[in-house]
């Protein structure tokens, strides 16, 4: 009996081992399930965390974006007020000069007319010149340095050089290292480049993808060599012009020895429409002022401007197909002094009123004498 106990002992210890085993194994396999579970979860995780990061640079780099914009808009608008308050004065400069000359008179002679002309003309060049150097004079000039070398450049890479000194105007772009035109107009442009030792490296000057001049640069080791240059170039609006390496996988040395600068000399756009449309307005003041003053004084000399439009006809015929006949006209004219060959305005000046009345009416001639008048 007691074998037969050890016996059952022995069968019952060897099923609850089997049982012990079997669950060993179902946990091992739960175990090694969750730790892939785990593995992954983790690897979503840094997956999220590289995106954020990314999406973290991006945030900066458009907030700096939208930095240079807020201020660009901001200069804008001071440049904007500034030329409104030109406008302004110039308007009331206009006004002041139209009613200074309207009140000179209205009667003017032909002696004192000839001398206001020139000055008037000489005042209206004076005026326009003097817009055009305010509205035109667009200043723009940059200067930027590479702070942060570059050691691994691709063939046809644009320079960036990402340190602003200068940059009136705002036409040169620090994030893409070009600098696009903002006027039409003639433009200087020079770099100087500081190469490692050990390379021979190209550069070259690019307009719209087209090169202008090629830089070339050779240092032997354990020696730093630097090239400049400097070109003239004639751009139109939205033109860009950028520094390339030519060679793939090149270095160019930073700590701000690597430069790029520019500036504009003369602007070719054309005057813009408001200075042309102040201009033909003060023009159209003038001229509108002046037959103001002629028809005043045709209407104080009683003159027939149809009959004085005839025999002004007549004079210029006599004078072209007679003009070198002397004696006709002596005898036409015996008191008046003709030149050998006398001008259109020298022949109806000189003439006696009673022969062209209305004529001499226009030139404000003296009634004819006795004489004259026989």
């Amino acid at each position: 009996m007691k074998s037969i106990g050890l016996i059952l002992s022995l069968i019952v210890g060897i099923l609850c081992a089997q049982v012990f085993a079997e669950d060993t194994t179902s946990l091992k396999y739960d175990i090694s399930a969750l730790q892939s579970a785990m593995g992954r979860v983790l690897k979503r995780l840094d997956d999220r965390d590289t995106q954020i990061n990314s999406l973290k640079d991006d945030v900066e780099r458009l907030t700096l974006l939208l930095a240079d914009q807020d201020a660009t808009i901001s200069e804008q608008n001071s440049r904007i007020q500034h030329l409104e308050g030109i406008i302004r004065s110039k308007s009331d400069e206009n006004h002041n000069t139209s009613d200074a000359i309207s009140g000179q008179g209205h009667v003017l002679s032909s002696g004192s007319a000839g001398k206001s002309a020139p000055a008037r003309k000489a005042a209206y060049y004076n005026a326009y010149n003097r817009m055009r150097r305010e509205y035109m004079g667009s200043p723009v000039a940059f200067l930027a340095t590479l702070a942060n070398s570059i050691t691994h450049a691709g063939a046809l890479q644009p320079i960036a050089f990402d340190r602003v000194v200068t940059n009136v105007g705002g036409a040169y772009n620090v994030h893409l290292g070009s600098f696009v035109a903002p006027v039409s107009g003639i433009y200087v442009f020079s770099t100087t480049l500081l190469s490692y030792p050990g390379h021979t490296t190209h550069f070259r000057f690019v307009k719209n993808n087209q090169a202008v001049s090629h830089l070339y640069l050779k240092t032997s080791p354990g020696q730093y060599e630097t090239v400049s240059q400097t070109v003239v170039l004639q751009l139109n609006k939205g033109d860009d012009v950028t520094i390339r390496n030519e060679d793939p996988d090149e270095a160019l040395h930073g700590d701000n020895y690597s430069t790029f600068a520019g500036f504009l000399i003369w602007e070719t756009e054309n005057t813009p429409a408001i200075v042309g449309f102040i201009i033909t307005l003060v023009t159209v003041e003038h001229v509108l002022s002046a037959c103001v003053l002629l028809s005043k004084q045709l209407q104080a000399s009683s003159c027939d401007l149809l009959q004085a439009a005839v025999e002004a006809k007549f004079v210029k015929t006599e004078v072209e197909s007679e003009q070198n006949e002397l004696v006709h006209w002596k005898t036409r004219c015996e008191h008046t002094q003709l030149p050998p060959t006398p001008s259109l305005e020298s022949v109806v000046i000189d003439l006696p009123e009673g022969l062209f009345p209305n004529v001499a009416r226009c030139f404000h001639l003296p009634p004819p004498t006795a004489s004259a008048a026989q």
